[in-house]
């Protein structure tokens, strides 16, 4: 974990191992755990390589836990998560953590930095199932916002296998709050490995580390949480926790975690372990892990040409039956046969093959927006496309429970994990806009910032996409900003405001129209509204009702 509050402390190096930055152990906690240099990349850098690996780690997300940052991973198909106990261990905690996914940097080598890279909040608040200090663990159950599909994110299987001295390894997570990161090799080319497999502290620490496993994977505060994956079968091997590594030096030593075994009794014994959330033994042991593990990557990829339809249904359908990410490669042919809602559902897109081209997948196209719909589905962003006077194509991102960005133009190509592009090949020739907005439809402003200033009204909406109906019904309306304030508050603006303040989980936007005008009722003699003045204006009685409606403030005059 790490807190913005010791974000500036200084790091020193520590004799014992000692718990990644979290904010409820000492300040004396270690802050970096760089084994001799950080070999961490970016998790696009692998994208080609291991695709395998860059698709599992759709399932970690970034954890802000009011001011600190940690790293949790989905666990199993019942929407569970899990992280370490000294990041979320009360109630308290779990009601102050904010689950982020897709925040990934679009090239190998940008740069990054502490809450860089947005990507989309798929909640503000966790509910604890079971947590443990000594194994420094805590489950808990996502309450998600709605709409919001955990599918496209798959999830993580526990291994029950024995893990070895020099087994190979990696570590996936999101160091120092930064965008995803995968450590994967060390001192240069050479894999990543365990280390020790019965690590036992000499004098207890916060860590509590007793049989624990050692890795050499370079990790940083906000590592805490990451899961430590074997490189063979890409299953959990263990829950990355505690530092031990030195930088700077070739005698760095090791980085610890929980064996994954121990986590996964304990919640077996409490009748709490999530469904799909161990991977049997029996399917472990081929040699052939590319097999096994491909489904996660090649699900998108292989059914995209066919009629890009399964790209976005196979999440939709698979995420209820709980087996998307394990065994979506085997019946990828048989489903659609046996499953009743799974042929149903492809005929909802069935427009996609005919009016755009097939899907790319991890494929972001920027700039040139026009309009953006909320969709769940990749599919769906064609009809949307086609009905919009100068869309020529679509990028899909899980952004806020899935939103399709229509664009005029086909601009820079940038990778980006999880997003999905096509390109319209029979577009719209009218040029006549639609005469009345979509409740789904708004003009993209942006993400991540707040636009202080300008507030005509605000109303309680637990998703941005309500928003735009209410902007458009609100006269003088123009401009409105989302956030989590309350639960969820859309505020109406009669302007996008020159000021704009970083507020992570916002999103800001045009609203087309400026809203309903008004009328005024009869003129009422002899009567007087006392109080809740605004302004004066001079002027016989014939023009108070055009002043009253050119002030978007003004709902009555005397």
């Amino acid at each position: 974990m790490v807190s913005l509050t010791k974000a500036l402390a200084v790091f020193g190096l520590a004799v014992l191992a000692q718990a990644q930055i979290p904010s409820f152990f000492d300040d004396n906690a270690q802050a970096e755990s760089i084994c001799n240099t950080d070999e961490s990349q970016n998790v696009v850098c692998y994208k080609d390589s291991e695709p395998a690996k860059v698709s599992k780690s759709s399932a970690v997300a970034r954890l802000k836990i009011s001011e600190s940052w940690c790293t949790g991973w989905l666990f199993g198909s019942e929407g569970h998560l899990i992280t370490n106990n000294h990041c979320i261990n009360n109630d308290a905690a779990a009601a102050n953590t904010r689950v982020e996914f897709a925040s990934v940097t679009p090239g190998c080598q940008d740069s990054v930095s502490l809450g860089s890279n947005p990507g989309v909040y798929a909640t503000t608040n966790v509910t604890l199932i079971l947590n443990d200090v000594k194994l420094d663990f805590a489950l808990v159950k996502l309450n998600l916002v709605d709409g919001f599909d955990l599918a496209p994110y798959g999830y993580l299987q526990a291994s029950e296998t024995s893990v070895n001295v020099n087994d190979t390894a990696y570590v996936m997570g999101h160091p120092y709050g930064k965008p995803r990161r995968i450590a994967m090799v060390k001192d240069g080319t050479t894999a990543g490995r365990i280390t020790t497999t019965n690590y036992t502290e000499r004098v207890q620490t916060d860590c509590y580390n007793v049989d624990r496993l050692g890795h050499n994977l370079d990790t940083e505060g906000g590592s805490s949480g990451s899961p430590l994956m074997s490189a063979t079968s890409n299953l959990v091997i263990g829950l990355h926790n505690c530092v031990g590594c030195k930088a700077s030096t070739r005698a760095y030593g090791s980085n610890y975690a929980i064996k994954i075994t121990y986590i996964v009794n304990l919640l077996r014994e409490k009748n709490v372990l999530p469904k799909d959330a161990v991977k049997s033994s029996t399917t472990v042991s081929p040699t052939t892990t590319p097999t096994t593990t491909a489904p996660t990557t090649t699900a998108p990829t292989t059914t995209a040409p066919t009629t890009t339809t399964p790209t976005t249904t196979t999440p939709t359908t698979t995420a209820p039956s709980t087996t998307a990410p394990s065994t979506t490669a085997t019946p990828t042919t048989t489903t659609p046969t046996t499953t009743p809602s799974t042929t149903t559902v492809p005929s909802t897109v069935a427009p996609v093959p005919s009016k755009c081209s097939p899907i790319e997948d991890n494929t972001d196209y920027a700039g040139f927006d026009v309009a953006s719909t909320s969709r769940a589905n990749a599919a769906d962003c064609c009809v949307d496309c086609d009905s919009i006077p100068g869309c020529k194509l679509f990028v899909w991102s899980p952004f806020n429970g899935g939103t399709c960005w229509l664009k005029s133009q086909v601009g820079t190509k940038v990778t980006s994990v999880g997003v999905k592009s096509a390109v319209l090949t029979s577009p719209v020739t009218t040029s006549a806009p639609p005469s009345t907005p979509s409740p789904s439809l708004f003009l993209p402003a942006k993400a991540n910032y707040d636009f202080p200033g300008n507030d005509i009204s605000y109303v309680s909406s637990r998703q941005f996409k309500d928003c735009c109906a209410e902007c458009t019904s609100t006269y003088g309306c123009n401009f409105y900003v989302w956030t989590d304030y309350n639960s969820g508050t859309c505020w109406l603006k009669s302007k996008q405001g020159s000021d704009k303040v970083l507020s992570f989980g916002s999103r800001a936007a045009f609203a087309p129209g400026g809203g309903v005008a008004p009328t005024c009722s009869p003129v009422e003699v002899n009567t007087d509204y006392a109080g809740v003045d605004i302004v004066g204006v001079a002027g016989p009685l014939d023009t108070c009702c055009d002043a009253c409606k050119a002030n978007y403030k003004c709902n009555a005059y005397s």
